[in-house]
This record gives C-alpha cells, structure tokens and sequence, in this order.
C-alpha cells in the first residue's frame, strides 16, 4: 500500500539512503541534484530552515521523492523565484542546484506524482507549492500535471526557457551549427594557448584522485570569484558542500573532472554529474590570466568529445542559464525547463490564486523576477 510521509534528512536511515539511491536509478527522469549524494552535503553545509524530504513508498520501495522547503513569510521564497507571496513549500533549490525535477519511480511515474501531489495539497498552512525548474520535456512534468488536476489544483506557469543541451549523434558532430569563422578562431586560440603555455593541450578526466578538487576550488579562487569573495573557499561551507559531493559521486563511479593542462598546469576544470543515461554539467574554472586564449571555451569543445566517449549517455545537460550565448554557440540542442505555481485549496490558497496571476503578469512585463 502506498503511503507518503515528509522526512527530516537528519533522520534518514542507511536503509532510507540505499532506497532513495535505488529510486534514482531507475527514476522515470534522472536529476542528480536530488540524489542523496548532492541533496544530503547541501542540507548539511548549504543550510535552511524548514528543509525535509518528502518520500512516496510502497512497503519498503521508495517511488517518489522531492526535497522540499518551508517558508512562511511572503519573501524571497527561493533562490529561482523571485519574491513571491507566502506562505508556501518548495521544491528546494538551493543556489548550485539547477534542475528541480522530482524523483519518480520510472514504471509508476504517475502514481507517485499523485502521492507527493496529495500529500503536499493536503499540508495545512500553505498558500501554494512550487515547482522550480522542472524538467518539460519527458514523463515527469505530464505525470504532475495530471496530479495537479488529479487533486482539484490549478497549475500556473512562472516561466519557461529553453538552455542548451546535446543529444547523442552517431556520427560524433556535435558541433555542426558552430559558425565555420567561429571553428576558425577556437583553433586559433587553441594554437595560441598552446605556444603560451609552451606544450600542447591535454585534456584528462581526473575524477579518480580526491586531490583534483581541491586543484578546482582553488583555481575557481583564484579569479573573479575570489576577489569578489563568491568563490567555492571565500564562502562557508561551500567548499566542504563541493568536496562531499564529489566524494559521493566519485565513490560510484559517477563523477566527471575534466581537466585542461599543458606543460605541467592545468588552466581549465570542469565537473559534471552523471546520472541515469545524461550527464550534468555542475561548475566549471579556467585561468584568467590565459583567459584572452578562451581556456574555458577549449575546454567546453573537449567537454563535448568526453561525452561522445561516454557510450552510455545518451544526453548531456549544460546547466547554464538560457542567457548563456556561450554555451548557446556552441550547443545546438536545446531542453525546455519551467517553474509551476499551485495554489492550494482553502482560504491561503484563495489569496493565492488572486496574488499569484498578478505577479506571473508583472514579472513578464518587467522581464525577471
């Protein structure tokens, strides 16, 4: 029999953790950000109040899960929404997770949509739920709209982009759409980077060695981020945050640190995330002081070779925002992403319907949030 209950992370069981894992390989919808290995170092080191894990289960089979917040005030209500009426709950995005698709159980997608719908419109308090940046392009986003429905919710869009992605070509030309005056010049400045460097270019994926993190955190550091004291290390936490999540990718063989190197320095990193059949970009960091030799760019073009040899992924997510003309040149596949606002029933969720319309309106006009 089925049954839904909201979890605090801190009481999670190895049993609810080894559950939570076997839903995520084999979910309708891969989404690494809500695997225990990024979900669990986040809520220890990336904080917030209100944080808990709402769990659809059969016995002892988890088929739904969603990390969700609380928040109370009518402030800002999470870090992709904006400032928005409350009370309300949240899929929990924190500020280095970038895809809010739930966890369903991939041969009952819909049933568990249904649970963690019912469950979260039935929550006493709450003026709407929120369900930011949600996949749109397979079996989740249908299956929580019919829960929506399901339940006597009315589902509105906040917004919806579309940010750059590849699908897995046979012939390995991923870069087709690329400008032949832009191939031209990337080949230039891989030339160039190479004579500054006095070496050729090598690319290694050093997810194996622990030691490679902290190459990238401290190469991030030493940037703009640093100075501004944004970076992984100027910021508490976050670095510890970074550290775990690679561990925990990294100990099942699902973490990607591509390194960009010659004659003894590495000038570029980039992580990804693999889960089910995609991977993830997460960060990347390059060396400003080669920076006029675009690194980061030539990075990103070996980035794209690693997932042609990566025969078990059949897609590969950017992560970056929509904005990201970067990315956006050189990608020519795109994933649509949206955030849902629901109302719920009752007097909060009455206000609700008549303030939310109102601000998606005003948003729209304004252009952001």
């Amino acid at each position: 029999m089925s049954t839904t209950e909201l979890r605090n992370l801190d009481t999670l069981t190895p049993a609810d953790v080894a559950a939570w894992r076997a839903l995520a390989a084999t979910a309708a919808e891969p989404n690494p950000y809500f695997e225990p290995e990024a979900v669990l170092p986040a809520a220890r080191h990336l904080g917030g109040t209100g944080l808990g894990l709402l769990v659809a289960r059969d016995g002892d089979r988890w088929t739904g899960c969603l990390p969700v917040q609380r928040r109370v005030r009518p402030v800002q209500a999470a870090a992709r929404l904006g400032r928005l009426p409350g009370p309300c709950v949240v899929a929990w995005l924190h500020t280095h997770c970038f895809l809010g698709t739930p966890l369903l159980a991939g041969d009952d997608a819909a049933g568990a949509a249904a649970s963690l719908v019912g469950a979260l419109a039935r929550g006493r308090g709450t003026g709407w739920l929120g369900f930011p940046t949600v996949g749109r392009d397979g079996p989740v986003a249908p299956a929580l709209s019919a829960a929506f429905a399901e339940h006597g919710l009315t589902e509105l869009t906040y917004e919806r982009a579309q940010r750059a992605m590849l699908h897995r070509r046979g012939d390995g030309d991923y870069l087709a759409g690329m400008a032949p005056k832009r191939r031209r010049e990337a080949a230039r400045q891989r030339k160039a980077l190479a004579r500054a460097l006095g070496a050729e270019l090598q690319t290694a994926d050093r997810a194996g060695d622990p030691a490679a993190v902290e190459r990238f955190l401290a190469l991030e550091d030493a940037g703009w981020k640093g100075r501004e004291g944004t970076s992984f290390l100027r910021v508490g936490g976050q670095a510890d945050f970074v550290r775990e999540l690679c561990d925990g990718f990294r100990a099942q063989g699902r973490l990607q640190l591509l390194e960009l190197s010659a004659g003894g320095r590495v000038v570029a990193m980039k992580c990804n995330l693999v889960s089910g059949d995609g991977i993830f970009c997460f960060k990347i960091a390059y060396a400003e002081d080669v920076g006029r030799h675009s690194p980061g760019i030539q990075l990103e073009l070996d980035n794209v070779l690693a997932f042609h040899a990566t025969p078990t992924a059949a897609f590969t997510d950017s992560c970056a925002a929509p904005d990201n003309q970067m990315i956006n040149r050189l990608w020519p596949d795109r994933r649509t992403v949206a955030t849902a606002l629901v109302p719920t029933r009752g007097a909060l969720g009455a206000v609700a319907r008549r303030a939310l319309p109102a601000t998606i309106s005003i948003r729209e006009r304004i252009g952001g949030p």
